[in-house]
């Protein structure tokens, strides 16, 4: 018995020093994920010049005119099918749920009631 007891804390010793070994060898992996040893920080790079602007997608309002521009991001932004089928669900839910903790026991019961409703123009559903 005595052996056996010796043998398990040699064992968790073991296995905590092998823990330690494991860090120190991830932390020196992650401090060098390169693989190369840094004694000074790196030095920086000159900045590129900018790219030159992206042609505007076909069909897109050309930049200059921000009245359309804005008319087309509110109809992307009006509230579409999805947000009608979200829509269902608003209202007042009530549940009754019942756990057993045994199988002879009589059953736990739990009631809860959500109230959901459409909010942000009609864009989101929040129940509370």
């Amino acid at each position: 018995m005595q052996q056996v007891k010796k043998l398990r804390t040699a064992s968790s010793r073991l296995i905590a020093f092998a823990g330690c070994c494991a860090v120190a060898v991830a932390s020196v992996a992650i401090a060098t994920q390169d693989g190369t040893t840094r004694t000074k920080p790196p030095t920086p790079t000159p900045a590129k010049p900018a790219a030159a602007p992206q042609p505007a997608p076909q069909g897109a309002p050309s930049g200059g005119d921000e009245a359309a521009m804005m008319a087309e991001v509110m109809k992307r932004a009006a509230p579409g099918e999805e947000q009608t089928r979200l829509a269902k669900l608003a209202g007042t839910w009530s549940s009754l749920a019942k756990l057993w903790m045994a199988p002879n026991a009589p059953p736990m019961e739990m009631n809860g009631t959500l109230t959901c409703s459409m909010i942000l123009g009609g864009r989101f559903l929040q129940g509370t």
